[in-house]
């Protein structure tokens, strides 16, 4: 330890002003060379008693108080299922509970039970489910999901989706890519992903350079699309040849015979006055307004039970 007899500077300890024509100053291994009042060492390297200090230097510096912790915001309530518009309310949540689609349900069931890499184009109007479809099969699957807006799979955005699953998942073990209406992609952005769709991708680059053979990465992709021809379940022909080929084509009809059905044991839900009678011409007029398409057969039915009595 040594003492200097000059030096100017804030004690490290109490924080107060140090006068070398008053003080002893210390300067201690032990703090890094940071100056310090000589009563405020510790009492191992204070042996020696201090030398008299002023009354307003020895009183003990005041304790700082303590961080109070931020209160976190209170929990976003979820709105109880009452005020929820008749599409949100009964979306479904399981492929199982979607109706009228036998096919998709019964591939995307096979799939569940025994995953593997593929591509999967769903065609059909709009309405019928296959985004919602998808989502469903991600969350039954437990799998990471990567969710592709409309008209927003860019060059960009899959080089940018290439990357990202070439790690695994927070769970699952498997990577689900959603791309919503993949027909309104560019050229560009089916030519980036064909070598990602290869059924025969299975190299990776090495450690030191060059590439080696190995597993396919666990990824299923699944394009969503409007389709085309006098059923809509045609594909596009903004599609290239050659992604076609390399995707399972999965065929979404307009959902129209289970539909009324599935309309009247809503109303029978919904309804205030339980004893009254199923309007079945009415929802059957809704089926048909409707085409096929359950979301606007949902609208359609909100606005009726709004205004019946």
């Amino acid at each position: 330890m040594t003492f200097l007899s000059k030096f100017d500077a804030t004690c490290s300890n109490c924080h107060k002003p140090i006068i070398a024509k008053r003080h002893y100053i210390a300067w201690t291994p032990d703090q890094r060379g940071r100056a310090q009042h000589y009563d405020c060492l510790s009492p191992s390297l204070n042996p020696s008693p201090a030398p008299s200090e002023t009354a307003a230097d020895s009183q003990p510096t005041p304790r700082l108080a303590e961080p109070q912790a931020i209160p976190s915001e209170p929990p976003i309530q979820a709105k109880p299922l009452e005020y929820l518009p008749l599409t949100e309310k009964y979306r479904p949540q399981l492929i199982a509970d979607f109706i009228g689609i036998a096919e998709a349900k019964s591939v995307l069931g096979a799939l569940l039970k025994r995953p593997r890499p593929c591509a999967l184009l769903l065609t059909g109007p709009p309405g019928v489910g296959k985004t919602t479809i998808a989502m469903a099969f991600a969350k039954e699957l437990h799998a990471g999901l990567i969710h592709h807006a409309s008209a927003k799979l860019t060059v960009e955005a899959v080089s940018e989706t290439l990357n990202r699953i070439q790690y695994y998942p927070e769970s699952g073990g498997w990577w689900v890519v959603l791309c919503d209406e993949a027909d309104k992609m560019s050229p560009h952005a089916q030519l980036a992903l064909l070598s990602a769709l290869d059924s025969c991708n299975t190299l990776r680059p090495s450690f030191g350079g060059g590439m080696v053979e190995s597993q396919p990465l666990p990824v299923i992709w699944i394009f969503t699309c409007n389709g085309e021809g006098k059923t809509l379940t045609d594909s596009p022909k903004s599609f290239e040849p050659r992604f076609l080929r390399r995707c399972l084509k999965v065929k979404f009809p307009p959902i129209n015979g289970e539909l009324p059905y599935f309309l009247a044991h809503i109303w029978c839900c919904e309804h205030r006055n339980p004893n009254e009678a199923t309007p079945l011409e009415r929802l059957d007029a809704i089926a048909h307004d409707a085409q096929g398409n359950v979301g606007e057969a949902l609208q359609s039915l909100d606005a009726a039970l709004l205004t019946a009595s």
